[in-house]
């Protein structure tokens, strides 16, 4: 996730939440993907997923 600034983005067709932190080792990851009731997500070949930082 190097292009990705830390905090939440919402994707906007799927309306799926992913959340961006940085760890220990100072290195960024996924904290959140979907949300308590929608973990997943499944997309097709030649899929896109646009996301905007909330």
């Amino acid at each position: 996730m190097p292009g990705l600034e830390e905090g939440c983005y919402q994707e906007l067709v799927n309306n799926l939440t992913m959340c961006v932190g940085v760890g220990d080792d100072g290195q960024k990851y996924v904290t959140q993907w979907g949300s308590p009731n929608r973990r997943g997500l499944n997309i097709g070949p030649r899929s896109a997923l646009f996301f905007v930082k909330q």
